[in-house]
This record gives C-alpha cells, sequence and structure tokens, in this order.
C-alpha cells in the first residue's frame, strides 16, 4: 500500500477544504445533521484564521487517489523548552 502525503503551507490549504468537509462528514456519518454542520462549520471558521497564523500547515494523506486524512497545525518559532515551569 502506498500512503502519499502532500503538505500545503499558509493560505494554500483553503484550496482543500472541501475535501477536508468531504472526510469530516464520512467520519460523523449516524451523528446528527446539526451537530455535524456544526462542527463543519467551526473547523471552516479555525481554518479561515489559522492559514494566515505564520508556520501554519495543512497535511493530507492519500492511497493512491483517494483521500484518507488530513491534519494542521502551527509551528512555533519558540523551541519547547525541556523543562517548562509548572505554570508556564
Amino acid at each position: 500500500m502506498d500512503v502519499n502525503t502532500t503538505v500545503y503551507p499558509g493560505e494554500s490549504a483553503l484550496t482543500i477544504v472541501e475535501e477536508f468537509v468531504h472526510l469530516r462528514r464520512l467520519s460523523t456519518q449516524g451523528h446528527s445533521t446539526r451537530h455535524v454542520e456544526r462542527q463543519i462549520g467551526g473547523m471552516r471558521d479555525r481554518l479561515a484564521h489559522d492559514v494566515r497564523k505564520p508556520g501554519f500547515l495543512a497535511v493530507t494523506a492519500s492511497i493512491g487517489s483517494r483521500l484518507c486524512g488530513f491534519g494542521t497545525a502551527v509551528r512555533s518559532v519558540d523551541p519547547v523548552p525541556t523543562h517548562p515551569a509548572p505554570d508556564a
């Protein structure tokens, strides 16, 4: 099985929002339509906001031509401390 990943930096991720929505709908089959649509609306809002953050990346995973997963992250320029302060 050949898994391929594609990275979308910044606002280029907005070109694949409908694919994210499709996967979200597939993963929430059986849930109430209102709940699913609220989740999807929230996801769209977060993506529209987060793509503008420095270091934003989205990634998709595909097997052949079939999209099977996605994720997003915002890379921080500040390294994570080895031993963070308890109230940090």
